[in-house]
């Protein structure tokens, strides 16, 4: 997002409140602590209220429900903003800007560099700023404004997502190449009991799909719980433990890092298991629209080269 064209009292604001301390804000944008919190104060005389709670000691602080609002309004602003100077680049023959996007760590690693650099030769002038966490900080990012779109796993439905597209996915284990299961083509839960598994902690919504599986497998070891899908999978490669995930369509090398992927024949099938998602409502700067069509382009062509056929 930008802020140059917001006034400075707002934009201060606005990087307080992002960063819950003056003394953090007034670092990220290099000016004295004392300073900015003048300014905070002329805005609070000069909208006749109080924006933040001061309290003693080195706490984060605290919006006030008028800073809550001015908060939202000073986002919409910025996102109209936004829209305006991207519809004018446009309007001289440009697709220029930057483009906001959270994805799941799994999606950084196997796909996203890829469709970067493919996008980034067809719109040499658009800039990423990425934020990689799990699905539910990235819901957080959506509703705050802070990400124009997000592709994730197992993105639960809500009113105020527009879905740009989603895939059905199964779920597989996950093994090392020189595990006793590796040579199957297909498992079910009951081939799983008695190893060790690596499962997602419950940041993630995956985790209580779960552990409704370990539920009905009985005698297994959770002997490692964890918010990295990367780690798990670093972990299964070193033959310490298998696991249970969505089968993951963007792999450009299933058997990378001496992984194998097993498709799991009596699991849970998830409707909405990956999908992009934006907010609903919200008018997307052209730049964003650019890159949220080229990356539906880029899942559909990965949905087919999987055979994958039966995406909403």
């Amino acid at each position: 997002m930008s802020l140059a064209s917001v006034s400075p009292s707002l934009r201060y604001f606005y990087e307080v409140a992002k960063a819950g301390s003056f003394r953090q804000a007034a670092e990220r944008i290099n000016i004295a602590a004392s300073a900015l919190n003048r300014q905070i104060t002329l805005l609070e005389a000069d909208l006749k209220v109080t924006l933040f709670e001061r309290r003693p000691g080195r706490g984060r602080l605290r919006l006030t429900s008028a800073g809550e609002i001015l908060l939202h309004r000073v986002r919409l602003s910025m996102n109209e903003l936004d829209v305006a100077r991207s519809a004018i680049d446009s309007l001289k023959g440009m697709k220029r800007g930057v483009v906001s996007l959270g994805v799941n760590d799994s999606i950084s690693h196997d796909f996203l560099p890829f469709f970067l650099a493919d996008f980034n030769k067809a719109y040499p002038h658009i800039d990423f700023q990425i934020t990689v966490d799990n699905t539910l900080a990235l819901l957080d990012l959506i509703e705050r404004d802070e990400a124009d779109a997000i592709l994730a796993y197992n993105i639960p439905l809500r009113s105020n997502l527009r879905t740009v597209i989603s895939f059905p996915l199964g779920m597989c284990v996950l093994v090392s190449d020189d595990h006793p299961l590796a040579q199957r083509e297909t498992l079910r839960l009951s081939d799983c009991v008695g190893y060790p598994i690596a499962i997602p902690d419950d940041s993630m919504v995956l985790a209580q799909i779960q552990k409704q599986m370990l539920a009905r497998m009985g005698d297994t070891r959770a002997i490692l719980k964890t918010n990295s899908f990367e780690l798990i999978r670093d972990v299964v490669a070193s033959g310490m433990a298998i696991s249970i995930q969505t089968h993951f369509l963007l792999s450009r090398d299933p058997h990378r890092r001496n992984v194998r992927s097993i498709p799991l024949t009596d699991s849970y099938r998830l409707d909405h298991a990956l999908a992009c998602c934006v907010r609903a409502g919200r008018e997307l700067p052209v730049a964003t629209a650019v890159l949220v069509e080229a990356l539906k382009d880029s899942l559909l062509n990965e949905a087919k080269r999987e055979q994958i056929l039966d995406q909403e």
